[in-house]
């Protein structure tokens, strides 16, 4: 084989393997916007300790990414120290939490009051509880064992938020 033909078949390999390099990343990059449309589980914890008087406990949480909807599976809501009893009222909302920690007059959607004894599960079927950006999950625990961690769980099924894609174009 000539010098010419060898340079010729190593040009030709290097723009086969140029393009094959190329197709791969399309599909590549098609694939990830394929499956950002796809939800995922997020699983969320929160924690707080309750002061040494009682009084009430603020947990507050965190929420979907701007772009993203959390709809709510479970959560619970536990001591951490299997030697003491955790006790109290818990008070559970979804939206903006209060600049002044507290429950009295939320203006926020109020999702459930536990009277039970803890720890607490509560389970939601599809579209029960749903979250936008930038709605926030956080919980009030009133007359909370003294000195006592709290910890709260959870699992939301996450998934783009439709009115944030964008339609294609005709």
């Amino acid at each position: 084989m000539s010098a010419t033909a060898e340079a010729h078949a190593d040009l030709d390999l290097s723009l086969a393997i140029g393009k094959l390099t190329a197709a791969v990343d399309r599909n590549r990059s098609d694939l990830d916007r394929i499956l950002a449309r796809f939800p995922i589980l997020a699983d969320f914890a929160y924690s707080g300790v309750a002061g040494a008087g009682g009084g009430t406990l603020f947990i507050g949480g965190e929420g979907p990414a701007q772009g993203q909807v959390w709809e709510i599976r479970r959560w619970t809501v536990t001591g951490t120290d299997p030697t003491a009893a955790a006790a109290g009222t818990l008070y559970s909302f979804i939206g903006t939490p209060p600049s002044n920690v507290s429950p009295a007059g939320l203006g926020t959607m109020y999702i459930d009051k536990t009277l039970v004894a803890f720890p607490t599960t509560a389970y939601y079927n599809e579209g029960q509880i749903v979250m936008r950006y930038p709605e926030r999950m956080f919980f009030f625990i009133t007359t909370p064992t003294a000195s006592l961690p709290y910890v709260v769980s959870g699992t939301a099924i996450q998934y783009p938020d439709a009115s944030m894609i964008p339609m294609p174009t005709p």
